[in-house]
């Protein structure tokens, strides 16, 4: 945020709408939220096919609502 504020040359606070509003992207802390289990592998590549298969058929699938 302070770079792009620099180089930009515009307040913090400028940049930081047009990062929320205009561009919609918002900073985020990485939370691990389970623990994942050697014998879970089949069933994550088994997720990772599905979502993949969907996004084959749905170019914006993960720009929807549901995905932020």
């Amino acid at each position: 945020m302070r770079r792009a504020s620099r180089e930009l040359k515009v307040p913090q606070s400028t940049a930081s709408k047009i990062l929320r509003k205009r561009l919609r992207l918002h900073p985020y802390k990485l939370q691990l939220v389970q623990t994942l289990h050697p014998e879970e592998k089949e069933t994550r590549h088994a997720f990772c096919g599905n979502l993949q298969a969907l996004m084959e058929n749905d170019d914006d699938l993960l720009g929807k609502d549901h995905f932020q």
